[in-house]
């Protein structure tokens, strides 16, 4: 099992419409576990996305897809204040009581 993890700053005062494009783009993947947007609480402008996949090479076919390289990142692109900064582990231990939903008043 691997996870890759991108830290990335939006433009000030664009987090909402990232957030809104993040939610309208992003579609199931072959190998795909979970995936998750989480916002800096200390730097509002700050986040992270987290996935969990299956194996190295679902999760290297999903970074070079068609759809991840000429749609999603373009799409986000302009959002971005700088780039992504991208980290890939192997998952060593993974522990999942029934995780609470995001944002319990959604």
């Amino acid at each position: 099992m691997y996870m890759r993890m991108a830290w990335f700053k939006v433009r000030p005062g664009r987090w909402t419409e990232y957030e809104t494009l993040y939610k309208n783009s992003m579609k199931p993947a072959p190998g795909l576990k979970w995936r998750l947007l989480s916002r800096d609480v200390n730097h509002p402008d700050a986040g992270y996305v987290v996935s969990v996949w299956d194996s190295l090479e679902t999760l290297q076919s999903w970074e070079s897809s068609d759809y991840f390289d000429k749609v999603f990142m373009p799409s986000i692109q302009p959002l971005l204040e700088g780039g992504l900064t991208i980290a890939v582990c192997e998952v060593q231990h993974f522990e999942a009581p029934t995780p609470p939903s995001p944002r319990q008043a959604d």
